[in-house]
């Protein structure tokens, strides 16, 4: 391996990051097309964020883009090792995340608030241990359903504050739709 090696595989990367960045998906998958075997190289070295940029969120959510946005290309084309090397298998708290989502989903549509609340409460508290644009992605919404369930409950102190919370992490993360939607909820429980 010689020396300009690793700066053209580093060059690949700011590259598909700036295609991220800037919305091309076209021109993402042009660079995924020209450099594949350079990708598949260092793939798996590029599932560590470099500690140096883990406290830029803008950077860890484009480098977390960029990582599936890979996978997908290769699962497109019939390889489906980056995807499973991206998901981790069934280990994967956000697999274990996403049913439990989709079950806290179908217990609100019954309005089963009393029983949907303890399990929001539950993966809160796992979230709060962890980092990473998946906590990030889900943590405001569960805070945010959590406020609905504790509103229909008529614990209407809780509901907003859970609701804030959602807010504030939206805001930290620049989610500005997401804030959007935890403030008219707020306004909908009666807060101002």
């Amino acid at each position: 391996m010689g020396f300009f090696d690793g700066l053209l595989i580093k060059d690949v990367k700011d590259r598909l990051i700036s295609k991220i960045k800037s919305n091309d998906k076209s021109g993402f998958y042009k660079i995924c097309v020209k450099n594949a075997d350079e990708i598949k190289e260092k793939y798996e070295e590029w599932l560590t964020v470099p500690e140096d940029l883990r406290e830029n969120s803008e950077y860890v959510n484009m480098h977390a883009l960029m990582l599936q946005y890979i996978a997908q290309f290769f699962a497109d084309n019939g390889e489906k090792r980056y995807l499973n090397l991206l998901t981790g298998g069934d280990n994967n708290p956000i697999k274990k995340w996403d049913k439990a989502f989709a079950y806290i989903r179908d217990l609100m549509e019954n309005k089963e608030y009393e029983e949907a609340a303890p399990i929001m409460e539950k993966i809160i508290e796992e979230m709060k241990e962890l980092k990473g644009t998946a906590v990030e992605f889900y943590l405001p919404r569960i805070y945010g359903d959590l406020g609905i369930a504790e509103y229909h409950l008529g614990h209407i102190e809780k509901a907003i504050d859970v609701t804030d919370k959602a807010m504030k992490i939206c805001k930290e993360i620049g989610d500005e739709e997401g804030y959007q939607t935890y403030k008219r909820n707020k306004i909908e429980m009666g807060a101002t």
